[in-house]
């Protein structure tokens, strides 16, 4: 639970929204969902999201803890995905 609040605090304040302040996975969605005018981000786009390198994207993916789509070879996140990870973690 603390790092659930810590990934969320941490998100938030490297988004400059709310501020640390509790937040449902649902207002997480729509935080992202108004950055990105998708539903799908890249690994590198998903990294700058959770202010993570690619390789620790890829090592969540290979742990199970972050699930990824392949769109035309490339490596997808859905944003209820990254929402799902943060409110978790």
């Amino acid at each position: 639970m603390e790092k659930m609040k810590y990934l969320i605090f941490s998100y938030t304040m490297h988004q400059n929204k709310l501020k640390g302040l509790p937040m449902s996975q649902l207002e997480l969605i729509t935080i992202l969902r108004e950055n990105y005018k998708k539903m799908l981000l890249t690994k590198k786009e998903t990294a700058q999201e959770l202010n993570v390198s690619e390789a620790t994207i890829d090592r969540l993916r290979q742990n199970g803890q972050l699930n990824s789509k392949k769109v035309l070879g490339q490596i997808m996140f859905s944003l209820d995905e990254i929402a799902r990870f943060l409110y978790e973690a």
